[in-house]
């Protein structure tokens, strides 16, 4: 779990390959969005594979 400005963002393993994150108190979905997005590209090239991510909305 992290923190950036007010928005708080947790991760977890969720399935085998799959991880989990939720973002909380984020100024704009959009914003919510773009911080997800890093994470993948991060991890992506961490990893050396790709990383994908898919808005789920409650």
């Amino acid at each position: 779990m992290f923190r950036t400005g007010r928005t708080t963002v947790s991760a977890s393993w969720e399935l085998l390959g799959t991880w989990y994150v939720d973002v909380e108190d984020a100024p704009t979905p959009e914003a919510a969005d773009q911080l997800v997005c890093d994470m993948a590209r991060q991890l992506a090239e961490a990893t050396g594979r790709q990383a994908l991510h898919y808005r789920i909305t409650d």
